[in-house]
């Protein structure tokens, strides 16, 4: 068994961990200014960090799924909201390339991964939640050669996106939708949320929104299966990102404890303060293993449906407990709005909701383990 990396993949780590030397001192700030960070997203795809996991043929850099993880977990060491960019972007543009029309390709496809355009995935509705297989009430019909959308998705992802990727029922079954957030009929109603300030949530409605054929991705009846086709690794890169800020919080954790002293005595030397930061230092590293462990199954074409599934149950609320842990071990000091801590805790509590919960991320495992659902 091999851990060791190709000169490969240390070289473009050697990148994402400059990129992120950058990064870091801003993050606070553009938490407390919660604003869309275009300027970050374009130094990501000046980078070429965007397209690792989306094939050359795409414009991508075909470098694969755990080479991929690997940067989102050095990107979130300095910034978690930035580095979501990168699973959001790759899985926009594999949607794209594998089920767009040309019409779309040639509009969206190098804007996303160049870091000039954004896609919010708009599939999560009032009724269903993490279960976009379940009834789609958000409805699209045909008028001609368009398709009228009526409908609302109660969390569209990047409330600042140019795009909506909609999933939407139509008379053949569910389908996928390109819409411009800028169409009429389109109305965007942002979050104002705990954490993921920079990146954002929204309500979005659709009210008569028409799009031409062409903004169609793949055929009506398909829709849930092109989703889940791109959501199967996306959701192990979002856990990678936890990992990343969990690093973070944990070595900013560690150093305190070693600087501050009470009683004639550091921190570091109380037992009370350091077995829990070994604890979870080693539940991370188990963590990480499995993760890699789960994309590396998905570069080498083996199933990886159950391993991913783990990974989302486990990894994003060992995250928060770390990140909780750490602001803990820094003190008052943390709960500061201007101290990485706690901006940190805020930031991983958003993978707990996002790419499926992790009960729901429990009943894929049972399933994959015994052949039937619980109830």
């Amino acid at each position: 068994m091999d851990f060791g990396h190709s000169p490969e993949q240390r070289a473009v780590q050697d990148v994402a961990r400059r990129l992120a030397d950058r990064l870091a001192p801003g993050y606070v700030e553009r938490d407390i200014a919660g604003l869309f960070p275009w300027k970050e997203l374009a130094m990501l795809g000046e980078a070429s960090l965007l397209g690792l996991n989306v094939p050359e043929e795409a414009g991508g850099q075909g470098a694969g799924e755990l080479i991929t993880g690997m940067v989102c977990e050095i990107i979130a060491t300095a910034d978690y909201d930035v580095a979501s960019c990168i699973w959001q972007a790759g899985s926009t543009a594999k949607l794209l390339h594998r089920h767009g029309s040309a019409e779309v390709r040639d509009r969206w496809l190098q804007p996303v991964l160049a870091g000039q355009a954004m896609a919010g995935f708009a599939f999560t509705e009032p009724g269903a939640g993490s279960d976009i297989s379940a009834a789609v009430a958000t409805r699209a019909r045909r008028d001609g050669s368009d398709w009228v959308l009526d409908g609302e998705k109660n969390s569209m992802s990047f409330a600042e996106s140019q795009l909506a990727i909609v999933l939407a029922g139509t008379v053949d079954g569910p389908a996928v939708f390109c819409v411009p957030t800028d169409a009429p009929g389109v109305t965007v109603a942002p979050y104002d949320d705990l954490g993921g300030r920079q990146n954002g949530r929204a309500v979005v409605t659709f009210d008569g929104a028409r799009v031409p054929d062409s903004a169609r991705l793949g055929d009506p009846g398909h829709g849930v299966g092109q989703v889940l086709g791109v959501l199967g690794t996306s959701k192990v890169l979002v856990s990678a990102g936890a990992i990343g800020a969990a690093t973070a919080a944990l070595r900013d954790a560690l150093a305190w404890a070693q600087e501050r002293s009470t009683y004639g005595a550091t921190l570091s030397t109380r037992q009370g303060v350091m077995f829990p930061l070994v604890d979870l230092s080693t539940e991370l590293e188990a963590a990480r293993l499995l993760l890699h462990r789960t994309l590396w199954l998905a570069d080498n074409g083996q199933p990886y449906r159950k391993d991913a599934a783990m990974v989302k149950a486990w990894v994003p609320a060992l995250c928060t407990r770390i990140c909780m842990q750490a602001m803990l071990t820094v003190g008052h000091v943390g709960f500061s709005r201007e101290h990485p801590a706690q901006v940190r805790l805020r930031d991983v509590m958003v993978t707990e909701f996002g790419e499926g919960t992790a009960n729901v991320q429990r009943l894929i495992v049972a399933r994959e383990m015994t052949g039937i659902s619980p109830n």
